[in-house]
């Protein structure tokens, strides 16, 4: 767990357990944990993958998560990574030519993996190349040779801004009802 500040606002980040792909009742406490975080305090999502699968989890297992995830929190400010970028170059590569006939203007550009499309959501993903083609504005970090962790950092930042500037508006929105309804109130 730690804190930064955007702006003179103060962040936490926590580090949550990871879940596995399986049924809600079949999860141990500490991914309940997770949901429960998630679920009740305001909170965005950086979604880590590892395509290598040296985690444990498939390919195919850590997607179906992310797709359980953005169901569950459609809402939430989302941001995806995928670490390992190192050992993944044939992987980028194979993506980046699926990804030549598909791609359109609302395609991410800015390196902020937050996911664009309803194509992507509902897509069967089975490895690695497949994982990357979806997610085209996914942030590739490697701890080992440092790269994406630039772009990571900003995509946090834009992400967090982002979300305050929509709650900032989300508010003065529900202000300026508030001021209407007890203006309408007083005329009667």
């Amino acid at each position: 767990m730690g804190h930064f500040y955007v702006d003179g606002q103060r962040h936490q980040i926590t580090d949550t357990p990871g879940l596995l792909q399986r049924p809600d009742e079949d999860r141990n406490k500490m991914e309940l944990l997770t949901l429960a975080a998630l679920q009740h305090l305001p909170s965005s999502v950086v979604f880590v993958a590892d395509l290598t699968e040296e985690c444990g989890t498939s390919v195919a297992d850590q997607w179906a998560i992310r797709r359980e995830l953005r169901a569950r929190f459609p809402s939430k400010p989302w941001l995806d990574v995928l670490s390992k970028s190192d050992l993944l170059q044939d992987v980028w590569q194979l993506a980046e030519q699926q990804q030549q006939p598909h791609q359109t203007s609302s395609s991410s550009s800015n390196g902020a993996g937050v996911l664009g499309g309803a194509a992507a959501a509902a897509a069967d993903v089975q490895d690695a190349v497949q994982f990357a083609a979806a997610l085209p504005g996914a942030v590739r970090v490697s701890s080992v040779t440092e790269q994406g962790l630039l772009q990571l950092q900003e995509g946090l930042v834009q992400m967090l801004k982002s979300d305050a500037a929509a709650t900032e508006a989300a508010a003065g929105a529900a202000l300026v009802q508030e001021h209407s309804t007890a203006s309408l109130l007083q005329q009667l």
